[in-house]
C-alpha cells in the first residue's frame, strides 16, 4: 500500500510520521517534484507496472492555493490517476476555495487544524475506497480473460464454434439491415489425418497454428471473422465485399496456404500442404436464411473436394 504525500513543509511532521506507520510512504516537498514523480509513473504504467502507483494522493494545500489547485488539475489529466482518490488538507481560511478543489479532482478534505484521529480514519477510508476499486477491476479483468478463453480455440488462438455460432448470425442481421452483401467460406486442409498419421500429431497442432496464423492475418487485412470450427475445419466470414473481391479473397487464401510450403508428402494433390475452400456469395434480405448461404458454401467445398481439393469454389445465391 503506497501513499504519495505532496507538501512543502521540510520539517518532518506529525502527518508524515502517521502515514509512515500506516503505510509505504512516498514524499515529495515540491510542486514541481510531484509533476517529476507523476510522469516518472506514468512511463511505469505503459509499462503495466500497476503496483508502482500510489494507492492514494494526499495534498497539502497550505499556503499555495494556486499551485495545489494547478497540480490537483494536472493530475487529473492523467487517465492512469483517474481512480486514485486525492485528500486535500487546507487552512480554514482557504475554505472558500474548497468548491475549485472539489471541482479539479480531489474526493475528500480536511480542514486545518484536524486531530489525528480525524487524520488516520480519513486516509484508512479513502485506503478502503481504492482497494475496492482494485478488486473490482480485478473481477472485471478475470471475468473478460475467462469470456475471451471461452471464444477461443485453445491451440490456433482463433475464434472457435461457439463464438461463430453467435457472430454469425450478428453479421447476418447486419447485412441484411445494412442491405450489403455476406459471404461465408468453409475450409479444409486437404489430407490432414494423412499428415498426422505420417509426421505425428506435434507436427500437426503445428500446422494447424500456422494456417490459423494465416487465415488470422487475411481475415485482419479484409476486415473478415475468421473461426476455427473442427479439426482441420476453417470458416470465414465477409460483409460488404464485391462478388469479385470475395473470390479474390478465397483464391489468397488457397495460394497462401501452398506458399507456407509445408511439406506433406502423403498428400495426394501435392507434395505440400494446400486447403479445399468452398464459399457462398449472397445480399440477404429478411425472406433469406443464414442456413442456407451455409449449406451452398458446404456444397460448394464438396465440390471443390470432388474436383481435385487444392482450389476454391464458389457460388452465388
Amino acid at each position: 500500500m503506497q501513499i504519495l504525500y505532496i507538501t512543502d513543509k521540510k520539517e518532518y511532521c506529525s502527518e508524515e510520521k502517521m502515514l509512515t506507520e500506516m503505510s509505504s510512504l512516498s514524499f515529495v516537498h515540491t510542486k514541481e517534484d510531484a509533476c517529476d514523480y507523476l510522469y516518472l509513473h506514468e512511463k511505469n504504467i505503459s509499462a503495466k507496472q500497476e503496483s508502482l502507483l500510489p494507492q492514494l494522493i494526499i495534498l497539502d494545500a497550505e499556503g499555495h492555493i494556486d499551485d495545489s489547485r494547478d497540480l490537483l488539475q494536472k493530475i487529473n489529466e492523467k487517465t492512469f490517476l483517474l481512480n486514485i482518490p486525492i485528500l486535500v488538507l487546507i487552512e480554514s481560511s482557504a475554505l472558500h476555495f474548497l468548491e475549485e478543489f472539489l471541482y479539479a479532482g480531489a474526493q475528500d478534505y480536511l480542514k486545518k487544524p484536524y486531530a489525528e484521529v480525524e487524520f488516520r480514519v480519513r486516509v484508512r477510508s479513502l485506503l478502503r475506497t481504492r482497494e475496492e476499486f482494485e478488486k473490482r477491476r480485478d473481477s472485471e479483468r478475470e471475468i473478460k480473460s475467462l469470456e475471451v478463453l471461452a471464444s477461443r480455440d485453445e491451440l490456433t488462438g482463433l475464434y472457435n464454434r461457439r463464438e461463430f455460432e453467435m457472430v454469425s448470425n450478428e453479421l447476418w442481421a447486419e447485412a441484411i439491415k445494412d442491405k450489403t452483401s455476406f459471404s461465408v467460406f468453409i475450409m479444409d486442409i486437404d489430407y490432414f489425418k494423412k499428415y498426422n498419421d505420417t509426421y505425428g500429431h506435434l507436427k500437426g497442432d503445428y500446422c494447424l497454428k500456422e494456417v490459423g496464423n494465416l487465415l488470422f492475418s487475411i481475415a485482419t487485412k479484409n476486415d473478415c471473422f475468421v473461426a476455427r470450427i473442427g479439426g482441420e475445419e476453417f470458416v470465414l466470414l465477409s460483409k460488404n465485399l464485391s462478388y469479385v473481391e470475395n473470390v479474390s479473397l478465397g483464391e489468397s487464401i488457397c495460394s497462401g496456404i501452398r506458399a507456407l510450403d509445408i511439406a506433406h508428402k502423403s498428400s495426394r494433390v501435392s507434395k505440400i500442404l494446400t486447403i479445399s475452400c468452398g464459399g457462398a456469395f449472397i445480399t440477404p434480405t429478411k425472406d433469406d436464411e443464414l442456413n442456407d448461404a451455409m449449406r451452398a458454401a458446404d456444397n460448394a467445398l464438396y465440390v471443390a473436394k470432388r474436383a481435385g481439393r487444392n482450389r476454391l469454389e464458389f457460388a452465388e445465391l
